[in-house]
């Protein structure tokens, strides 16, 4: 009984300078938030009928989740 070794899939690198433009473009229009930028602009505290939203000073996804995000859409077709 023979065993088939499988080779390794290719690994392509999306993260090149040029891709990484175009997805930072995305990614800006698409995770920017009406209801963030005023809560930022009102020193990271909004009240709205008796509920108070605190932003927190480290707000963001962590390097993992950017990572994943920027990989989809360099991977996603234009």
């Amino acid at each position: 009984m023979s065993a088939e070794t499988v080779p390794a899939p290719k690994r392509v690198n999306l993260r090149t300078p040029d891709v990484m433009a175009a997805v930072q473009a995305q990614v800006e229009n698409h995770y920017r938030s009406e209801v963030v930028e005023k809560i930022r602009a009102s020193g990271g505290k909004l009240v709205h009928n008796g509920v108070t939203v605190m932003l927190a000073k480290q707000f963001g996804f962590c390097y993992g989740v950017e990572r994943a995000i920027d990989l989809a859409y360099a991977a996603a077709p234009p």
